[in-house]
């Protein structure tokens, strides 16, 4: 059985294809269009261009599923249709031009379903997961693979860089101004699990998690960008938080970069020139406010747990 998912995220939409057999999951193809939507998010009304841009993208991949003969299984929207205070408008105006009727996930939603992805085939069960996204953050707490908690918070990598970064890179100013932005909005993890119980039993993400499972383009885009400056294998092992530190130092400065930096760069994640060093100084007070060591990345996650959850009917 074969199955074809669409989605529509803050930064990025893809269209995978998945062949379904004895409940394993495996990736036959995966395109995508980086279209940058939270981009076209102006005082909270998402822009006629983005629109345009999106229903666009959503053409071409249907067209290339009617090619081949299989259709649509689902089509699925995160952070910046979600946010957009013309949510249904867009939409609407999506449908008028693909005949697609877009579901939108909630954060919370976003959250599990990442989490039921990211950790389905992991041998060990992790404790906390996280998804940077272009327009959201997502964050799963766990123990013995049930969700405990789950949190999204309306900050992502390309949201930062609209904000902030003015050139391809951000510049050590830019860098703290980012800093303290995502500083401020991780201060919601310190809210306690309920805020209606007499005795508050304190926050489910306190910490400390000495792994964290990243998922999503700033985790991803940070393995590959370690492995490349450090000559690591290709093997799914963790690699060290505090490293993030020194890639952000490496392509945060006010001078251009050198030849060889812009060509390890170019290299290893060209889609991510403008949005990977804002989200990994996300990442950075991340993982130091949850006290995190080590970041073990999965290529598994929102459309996987999709897969599991809804059509599969399981989480594990």
């Amino acid at each position: 059985m074969m199955q074809s998912i669409i989605d529509i995220g803050s930064n990025t939409i893809r269209l995978a294809i998945y062949r379904i057999e004895a409940g394993r999951v495996e990736l036959l193809l995966k395109k995508k269009q980086t279209v940058g939507l939270a981009a076209y998010i102006k005082d909270g009304v998402m822009q006629p261009e983005g629109i345009a841009r999106a229903a666009a993208a959503l053409q071409d991949f249907t067209a290339f599923l009617q090619e081949i003969g299989l259709p649509l299984t689902a089509a699925f929207a995160t952070a910046a249709l979600r946010n957009a205070v013309n949510r249904e408008e867009a939409l609407a105006a999506i449908k008028t031009r693909t005949g697609l009727a877009i579901r939108v996930l909630s954060g919370t939603e976003e959250a599990e379903l990442g989490f039921i992805g990211a950790t389905h085939d992991l041998a060990a069960p992790a404790v906390l997961m996280a998804d940077i996204g272009g327009g959201s953050t997502e964050l799963v707490r766990c123990d013995n693979r049930a969700v405990v908690a789950k949190l999204s918070l309306p900050i992502g990598s390309l949201q930062l860089a609209a904000r902030h970064v003015r050139g391809l890179f951000p510049t050590p100013k830019e860098s703290i101004r980012i800093a303290k932005d995502a500083e401020n909005a991780l201060a919601a993890l310190d809210a306690p699990l309920s805020a209606a119980a007499e005795e508050p039993a304190g926050s489910p993400f306190s910490g400390p998690f000495p792994t964290l499972c990243g998922i999503g383009g700033t985790f991803k885009g940070a393995r590959n960008l370690y492995r490349a400056l450090y000559h690591s294998p290709g093997t799914p092992s963790p690699f060290p938080a505090a490293a993030l530190d020194e890639m952000i130092t490496r392509f945060s400065s006010e001078k251009a970069l050198t030849e060889n930096d812009l060509a390890l760069f170019l290299k290893t994640e060209p889609d991510r020139l403008h949005t990977l060093i804002p989200g990994l100084i996300l990442a950075r007070a991340l993982a130091k406010r949850l006290g995190v060591n080590a970041i073990l990345y999965s290529d598994a996650g929102v459309r996987e747990g999709f897969i599991y959850r809804e059509l599969l009917k399981t989480t594990r």
